[in-house]
């Protein structure tokens, strides 16, 4: 027996019936523009029906989207079909909005259409809207159109221009403004929220300029020309040498000794002034030195020949401004053989009357200069004894 029909036997009573078998066919998959409301019918060919929704009738009214199937069947065979059911998605372009002069905002029709028509002339699902005006979308769907539309305004970006950079001389201040800008707030690194900020120092200083939509940063590194790095007073004392440095940021230099030089080396005490020029500012300054070279400086020899040729006999400290003094001369073994408190008494190398011996003598100074006030110094060393 082929497929053309189905066999219902009675062994018993030697009968055989053929019956045709039972078709269903439910169509093509549907595409709907509204809500779906749609009467599916299997067919009169089968007895028994049963549906993906567990109906048992022959027909029944599809409300959803989605697949359904149906199983019909006679008493011998059986048949079943399916059908998926959609219904188009209407585009959404979104709320009307703004935008900031070159930004783009990217405009989304929904997928799995048949074709795209933009207002634009693309005919992709996608376009990216940077201008101002009116965009809409055509969706088709084959049976059904769908359209919307979206309205973008733009607005522009504040005008902001500070410098990249700027100098500020010392005692100065600066005034930045990034420019005015009508309806727009301000908002500076340091906290200031006016359109104009004065700094009074050197570093990096930016702001944020916005308006009802868009926001925009600028920045300036202030550059703060050091001032001249001198005291207002030193004293020569306790020093052999002394050095004016009006640091490296000038571009020229004047000296009140006529000097022209970045440095100069001082002999005398004095008022000294410079003046010096940057690329932005005219610097001066004043110091004033006091006291001499060598004052509070002691000179101690290292050797003497106490051997009365008169010559280099006596083992003297010379010095300058000395308002204290104490020596001490000390043998190997740490006897004191010699001590005085004037210092232009010196000790002649004997000991008790009697010279002493060649030998490397230690002596101890104590002292205090006029520099110094009532600071004790101490200095050690040695001296040979020689002939």
């Amino acid at each position: 027996m082929d497929s053309s029909g189905c066999v219902l036997s009675d062994t018993a009573n030697l009968v055989v019936v053929v019956l045709p078998p039972p078709t269903v066919n439910l169509g093509n998959d549907i595409i709907l523009c509204q809500a779906p409301n749609v009467l599916l019918d299997a067919g009169t060919s089968g007895t028994i029906y049963t549906w993906s929704t567990g109906a048992t009738s022959q027909t029944i009214v599809a409300t959803t989207v989605g697949t359904y199937w149906v199983t019909v069947g006679n008493v011998a065979c059986s048949d079943s079909d399916s059908i998926n059911i959609q219904q188009v998605v209407e585009p959404e372009l979104g709320a009307d909005t703004i935008l900031c002069v070159g930004q783009g905002v990217a405009l989304n029709a929904p997928p799995s259409a048949l074709a795209y028509q933009w207002s634009t002339g693309a005919t992709s699902q996608t376009i990216v809207a940077g201008a101002a005006g009116q965009y809409w979308v055509s969706v088709n769907w084959g049976t059904c159109q769908t359209k919307d539309t979206i309205n973008i305004a733009t607005i522009p970006y504040p005008v902001v221009n500070l410098p990249s950079t700027a100098q500020i001389c010392p005692g100065d201040s600066i005034l930045l403004n990034p420019g005015n800008n009508t309806d727009a707030t301000y908002l500076w690194s340091t906290g200031e929220v006016t359109q104009t900020a004065t700094f009074f120092a050197g570093g990096s200083y930016s702001v944020k300029v916005s308006n009802q939509q868009c926001s925009i940063w600028d920045s300036t590194v202030v550059l703060g020309v050091s001032p001249i790095p001198l005291d207002d007073y030193v004293t020569l004392c306790n020093v052999e040498k002394y050095t004016l440095d009006a640091g490296s940021a000038g571009l020229t230099y004047l000296w009140s000794t006529g000097e022209t030089s970045q440095k100069i080396d001082i002999k005398v005490a004095g008022k000294y002034w410079i003046v010096m020029n940057t690329s932005l500012c005219t610097l001066s300054d004043t110091i004033i030195v006091d006291g001499s070279f060598g004052s509070g400086v002691l000179w101690f020899p290292n050797s003497f020949t106490p051997n009365g040729d008169l010559l280099n006999d006596i083992f003297m400290v010379k010095g300058l401004d000395i308002t204290y003094f104490q020596m001490m001369i000390f043998n190997r073994w740490g006897d004191l053989i010699f001590e005085t408190k004037k210092l232009e008494s010196g000790w002649d190398g004997t000991r008790n009357g009697k010279l002493v011996e060649l030998d490397v003598y230690v002596w101890k100074v104590k002292y205090k200069t006029l520099c110094d006030k009532n600071r004790v110094n101490t200095q050690i060393g040695h001296v040979s004894v020689i002939r």
